[in-house]
């Protein structure tokens, strides 16, 4: 039976992947870096910790991330001022269907938790969930399984009671790590036949989850 149920962020519960990769794109470009979405797919799930060292591990120990990022984060900023940001398909009616059955909810991203909290209250969707833990509040990002360890204990459930979704390989594996009932939906990433083995479903859209969990809890 499913009693907490875990969210990944970017890419899972908001299409902000795509915004993310055109400005890391136009940044590097500008800088006079060589880019691709290759690269920046390696980069999905991860910390701004391990995004710099893949960094510098193509571009050199001076490759200065720090600066470069900055100017992504606030370009990521003005373009949700503007427009707002943009939910994956299924996301209320999955987050509604959770409230209505009370099934515990907690929020499992990489992103700082200014950053996602900005994000979050700005899609109008904190009160939907009962827990949250943040990139910068952990001390091993993703792959490592601390972050949904976390989001668990905080929701209280037992592992096999919980569910982990998520849209990155490097996600999927830090929540079947933390031995939780691992849903993927694609979004950059497809799933490799090594993934695909951690996988107890994998999606379409969020949409999907509910006939699992009807499923699972009947």
């Amino acid at each position: 039976m499913i009693k907490g149920v875990i969210f990944d962020m970017d890419g899972l519960m908001f299409d902000t992947e795509k915004i993310v990769l055109k400005n890391w794109s136009q940044v590097m470009k500008e800088s006079g870096f060589d880019y691709s979405i290759d690269i920046y797919k390696k980069t999905v799930g991860l910390r701004h910790a391990e995004t710099e060292k893949l960094y510098r591990s193509i571009y050199g120990e001076s490759f200065d991330y720090q600066t470069l990022r900055k100017k992504v984060s606030q370009m990521y900023i003005e373009y949700t001022e503007k427009y707002g940001v943009p939910q994956k398909e299924g996301l209320s009616k999955l987050l509604e269907y959770l409230k209505e059955n009370k099934i515990l909810t907690a929020v499992a991203t990489s992103t700082r938790e200014e950053s996602a909290f900005r994000t979050l209250k700005i899609a109008g969707v904190t009160e939907y969930f009962d827990a949250f833990m943040f990139g910068d509040t952990v001390k091993n990002g993703k792959p490592d399984p601390e972050i949904f360890e976390r989001a668990r204990l905080l929701l209280g459930t037992e592992k096999e009671n919980t569910m982990a979704l998520e849209d990155s390989i490097n996600g999927v594996k830090s929540a079947y790590s933390a031995g939780l009932k691992t849903v993927m939906i694609p979004d950059m990433v497809n799933p490799d036949k090594d993934t695909e083995k951690l996988l107890y479903a994998k999606c379409k859209n969020l949409k999907e989850i509910i006939e699992i969990i009807k499923n699972e809890n009947s």
